[in-house]
C-alpha cells in the first residue's frame, strides 16, 4: 500500500449520543471491512472517545492523531456543521493533505439531513466555508440507512463498498513522502522530493509530445468556442438525442490544453501497475476478447484512472496530468474551434464501420451495417483521426471525465471547467465503445458511471494542463 491504513473519525458528540451506539458501530464496521481489504498492517480509525486516555491534553492528542492519519472521515450532520471543533479538524487535515500533495484523502459521510442548511441559513453554521470545501469532495450517503440494523444486508453492502473505496484511495502512490509524525520528517529520513523531470511547455496547436517514453502521447488542442450538447428540437436537435444532453449551450475554451492522441493503452497501463504495485484487479488483463499492449486498456474505473494520473504526476513539479473535463472532451471530439454548423460526429452526420469500433450491426442516420458486431476493442488508433489529430474519440472504449454527472446542463459552467457536485454519486463517461450502438458514439452523448465500477468497455484518456 502507498499509505498506511490509519484514519480519523470526525463527528459531533451530540450525534454520537443520539445514535444509540449506531455511529460507533458504523466506524467499527468500516474499520473491519478495510482490514479485510488491507490484510496487514492493522487498520485503526481514531475515535476520541476510545482513543484519548483520561487526563491527557486533548488538543495535543487530536493534533497528533490528525498528523498520523492517512485519511479523514467527517460525519456530516447539522450538528457537525455547527461545531467549532469539527471545523478545526477539517481545516487541520485539509492543510495536512495539501502538504502531502494529495486531494483525495477526505471521505465525507452524509449521516443526517443537511439539505435544509442552504444559503438562507448559512448564518447558523459555525464556518460556512467548511461545507463549501466538503462539497468539492465526493461523499458517501448513509442517510437512508442510518436507522437500519447495522447487521442487515443493505448496511453491510454499503460498508463493503466504503471499505473498498478507502482502500483504493490508500493504494494510490503519494506524490510526496508520507510520514507518521512531524518529528520523522527529517532531511535524513525523508529528503525533500525534487522533480526528476524538467518539462518544457509545448504550446503550438497540433504539436505531439511525450513527457516520458512510457507516457501517453499528447496532442496540443487550441482554444476556441463551441456549442456543447444537443436538444430535442431546434437548431441543435439530433436523432438519438437524450434528455441529459440539454440544453445545448455555448462554451468557451480559453486556453490551450493537451489531450491523449489515443486512449491509454494496455501497455501503458501495465507499466503503471508494475511500477506502483497498484491493485488494478484482473478485469484489465482478462477481458472476454483478445488484446495486445497496443489495444486500449479496459476494466478501468474512475478511481483507477485517478491513480494512473497520480503516477504520471509523481515526478512532475506542477502535476499537470488530469482527466479532461466533460466540456474539453466534447470540444476535442468535435474537432472544430469556432461556432458554426456542426454534425453529430467528427466524421459527419453518420459514422461507418470503417471509421470506428462499435456495434456495426446497428445503423445511425443511414450508416452502413455489417452482419456481425465488433468482437472487442480494436488496436488503438486503427481509424482515421479528427481535425485535431485525435484517434478513437468515437467508439472503442468509453472514457472517464472529471465531471460529476447531472441529468441536465442547467447551471453548467460555460468556461470549460468541470461540474463538481459531490451529492451526485456518478461520474461522466464519453465516446461510446465497441459494444454500443452508433447513436451512443455521438459527440454529445454522455452516460453516468459509478467511480468504482470496472467493465470491459471502460477506458481512459488523459488530459494535460499546459
Amino acid at each position: 500500500m502507498a499509505l498506511k491504513p490509519t484514519g480519523f473519525w470526525s463527528y459531533s458528540s451530540t450525534d454520537e449520543a443520539a445514535s444509540n451506539g449506531r455511529l460507533s458501530r458504523l466506524r467499527q464496521q468500516i474499520e473491519r471491512e478495510l482490514q479485510l481489504q488491507v490484510g496487514r498492517p492493522k487498520v485503526e480509525i481514531f475515535h476520541d472517545i476510545t482513543s484519548i486516555p483520561p487526563g491527557t491534553d486533548w488538543n495535543d492528542v487530536i493534533t497528533a492523531a490528525l498528523e498520523n492519519s492517512s485519511f479523514f472521515i467527517p460525519i456530516i450532520t447539522p450538528a457537525f456543521l455547527h461545531s467549532e471543533v469539527c471545523a478545526w479538524e477539517v481545516k487541520t487535515f485539509r492543510d495536512i493533505m495539501k502538504k502531502r500533495g494529495r486531494h483525495d484523502l477526505i471521505v465525507p459521510i452524509y449521516y443526517l439531513d443537511v439539505d435544509a442548511h442552504g444559503v438562507e441559513r448559512r448564518h447558523e453554521w459555525h464556518d460556512p466555508t467548511i461545507l463549501d470545501f466538503l462539497l468539492t469532495k465526493h461523499w458517501l450517503d448513509f442517510r437512508a440507512l442510518r436507522v437500519r440494523d447495522p447487521s442487515t444486508e443493505p448496511v453491510t453492502e454499503w460498508v463493503a463498498k466504503t471499505g473498498k473505496a478507502i482502500y483504493a484511495t490508500l493504494s494510490k502512490p503519494p506524490s510526496k513522502p508520507f510520514t507518521t509524525s512531524p518529528e520523522q520528517n527529517t532531511q535524513q529520513d525523508h529528503p525533500t522530493p525534487q522533480p526528476s523531470v524538467s518539462v518544457k511547455p509545448v504550446r503550438a496547436p497540433g504539436t505531439r509530445f511525450r513527457d516520458q517514453p512510457h507516457f501517453p502521447e499528447m496532442v496540443v488542442i487550441s482554444p476556441g468556442r463551441f456549442i456543447m450538447g444537443s436538444d430535442k428540437s431546434g437548431p441543435h436537435a439530433e436523432p438519438g438525442h437524450n434528455s441529459d444532453e440539454s440544453p445545448a449551450h455555448e462554451v468557451g475554451i480559453a486556453a490551450a490544453f493537451a489531450l491523449g492522441r489515443l486512449p491509454v493503452t494496455r501497455g501503458e497501463y501495465a507499466a503503471f501497475v508494475k511500477a506502483t504495485g497498484y491493485d488494478a484487479g484482473s478485469d484489465w488483463q482478462e477481458p472476454d476478447f483478445p488484446q495486445t499492449d497496443d489495444h486500449p486498456v479496459v476494466g478501468v474505473s474512475w478511481i483507477d484512472a485517478e491513480a494512473f494520473i497520480d503516477w504520471l504526476n509523481a515526478d512532475l513539479a506542477d502535476k499537470p496530468y488530469r482527466l479532461p473535463t466533460e466540456a474539453e472532451w466534447e470540444y476535442a471530439a468535435r474537432g472544430q474551434t469556432v461556432l458554426g454548423p456542426r454534425t453529430e460526429f467528427a466524421t459527419g452526420a453518420r459514422i461507418e464501420p470503417n471509421q470506428a469500433q462499435y456495434r456495426w450491426s446497428e445503423s445511425y442516420a443511414g450508416s452502413k451495417t455489417r452482419s456481425k458486431g465488433a468482437p472487442g476493442t480494436a488496436v488503438a488508433g486503427s481509424f482515421p483521426g479528427n481535425a485535431f489529430g485525435l484517434r478513437d474519440m468515437h467508439g472503442n472504449v468509453w472514457e472517464w471525465t472529471q465531471d460529476a454527472y447531472r441529468d441536465s446542463y442547467n447551471g453548467a459552467p460555460d468556461d470549460g471547467s468541470a461540474m463538481e457536485f459531490t451529492h451526485f454519486e456518478y461520474r461522466v463517461l464519453r465516446g461510446g465503445s465497441w459494444i454500443y450502438k452508433p447513436r451512443d458514439l455521438r459527440s454529445a452523448t454522455r452516460i453516468e458511471g459509478k467511480p468504482s465500477v470496472r467493465a470491459p468497455w471502460l477506458g481512459v484518456r488523459v488530459a494535460r494542463t499546459l
